[in-house]
């Protein structure tokens, strides 16, 4: 087997696969029991039509159609760890030569991690930070208007009520222009990120993707990481939220699980790094 990449636009890949007719030829055996365990005849049991039958019937491509599916199926996850792709797409693969006798060709078209060019984030994060607004005090006609859609039995059983609501009220805007000045750092790294990637961004992205790509190559680029202990603990906190059905009967996929715990200590760490 011989392969060749060749890169395209917008972060895409095209493999060209050729696998020699002698290689192609040694998934026929398979190829024809899988064929031949879905046929059912007249004067046969399924799965059990004799060669000349289904070859009569059908032909030999269906056979080479067979004989394909193998070889991709073989051949393309071993290029894709061979030569260490990292993939983000399923690819589009096409088949440009099947023929008995022949080497069998095809193409593989997939969507890769971008190659990006980071912008100077430190600074750049550092000109939003600037912007950031001070959080005024609560005032009290703020506090009455909380007050009066309070239920009567909450206000007369909650001790300190009035300072209780200051203090919520005060983290709740702060955390409003934290997310703010993140949210702002955020579009515009993915701006400034815009201007130098030339290879272009994947079709399918949207801001929150590019963003993300982002915030992996910062992580990268600083040496931030999660440890083990971080993504259990965070694993179990996405894992409370999550069906508890689909937990019991299995279909939560807990690898994926981890991936998605670790990309939120990742994306708190680069985060919290800028906004300083």
């Amino acid at each position: 087997m011989t392969h060749k990449i060749t890169k395209e636009k917008n972060s895409k890949v095209e493999l060209e696969v050729t696998i020699s007719k002698e290689e192609f030829l040694k998934y026929r055996d398979q190829a024809f029991k899988s064929v031949q365990a879905n046929i059912e005849m007249d004067g046969f049991r399924k799965g059990h039509a004799p060669e000349s039958a289904i070859l009569a019937k059908y032909g030999e491509e269906s056979i080479l159609r067979e004989m394909s599916n193998l070889a991709i199926n073989e051949t393309y996850p071993q290029i894709i760890i061979e030569e260490k792709i990292k993939i983000i797409s399923e690819p589009h693969i096409h088949i440009v030569q099947m023929e008995e006798g022949k080497d069998f060709v095809y193409h593989a078209h997939v969507h890769v991690y971008p190659e990006i060019v980071l912008p100077d984030y430190k600074s750049l994060a550092k000109e939003v930070a600037k912007t950031k607004k001070e959080i005024a005090d609560t005032t009290d006609e703020e506090i009455k208007q909380v007050v009066d859609q309070l239920d009567e039995k909450v206000k007369a059983e909650t001790k300190d009520l009035e300072k209780i609501i200051k203090e919520n009220m005060k983290s709740e805007k702060e955390y409003l222009e934290n997310t703010r000045i993140r949210n702002e750092i955020l579009e515009k790294l993915v701006k400034a990120t815009d201007e130098n990637n030339k290879d272009g961004w994947p079709e399918s992205f949207e801001d929150k993707d590019k963003a993300q790509i982002v915030v992996l190559d910062i992580a990268k680029k600083e040496n931030i990481s999660a440890t083990k202990e971080e993504i259990d603990a965070e694993t179990v906190k996405v894992m409370m939220h999550l069906n508890p059905e689909d937990l019991k009967n299995g279909k939560i996929d807990e690898v994926r699980v981890k991936s998605y715990a670790e990309q939120i200590i990742i994306n708190e760490k680069v985060l919290s790094l800028l906004e300083k």
